[in-house]
């Protein structure tokens, strides 16, 4: 259910990007493509639902254990998705700050620690625009990820934050006011 939701919201957002300055012709249906990242393969099912979405899309994922890279690497080239790049090994923060102009969309699933987590959003901060979208899964799952989520949704730079529970959505648009969401199921 976390991966078909994930899905959906690339799709909304690769909807939004072509609906930008509130053009709604055909031509500006056509987007050029979403910068997905995502930290935290593991067997690729969540990278292969945000693929699938748009083959336009770049996702950009990233592994720790070689092992399980090859598992996803073999599961999306079952899918004939093509539109992946998978690094294995430690995430290098600021390699990744290097290689990345822009992200759309970004899912944080690695190294569920606080120094990590507030690494990975600080940097993902930085490549923002008011459409992009991170998500940011287990934030519940310990004393240092309820902190780390706590200090993103205080962070100056977001203007709103969704606590789905599992994961949590942060959003950029200014036009937003600062809010909180929690969902209770």
């Amino acid at each position: 259910k976390y991966a078909q939701m994930l899905a959906r919201l690339v799709n909304w957002l690769g909807a939004s990007h072509g609906l930008e300055n509130g053009s709604r012709t055909a031509d500006s249906l056509e987007h050029r493509g979403l910068t997905i990242v995502e930290l935290g393969t593991s067997l690729g099912v969540t990278t292969a639902y945000m693929a699938a979405v748009d083959s336009r899309n770049k996702v950009i994922t990233y592994e720790g254990c070689e092992a399980v890279a090859e598992i996803a690497k073999e599961n999306w080239q079952s899918l004939g998705l093509n539109n992946i790049t998978c690094h294995v090994g430690e995430i290098d923060v600021e390699r990744l700050a290097k290689e990345l102009q822009k992200v759309d969309v970004a899912f944080i699933d690695a190294n569920h620690t606080y120094a990590s987590t507030r690494a990975y959003f600080n940097m993902l901060a930085t490549k923002v625009h008011a459409k992009s979208v991170l998500v940011v899964d287990d934030i519940h799952y310990n004393a240092d990820m309820e902190r780390a989520w706590r200090e993103i949704c205080a962070d100056e730079r977001v203007t709103s934050t969704m606590d789905l529970y599992q994961m949590g959505l942060v959003f950029f648009d200014k036009h937003y006011w600062k809010r909180h969401y929690v969902m209770k199921l």
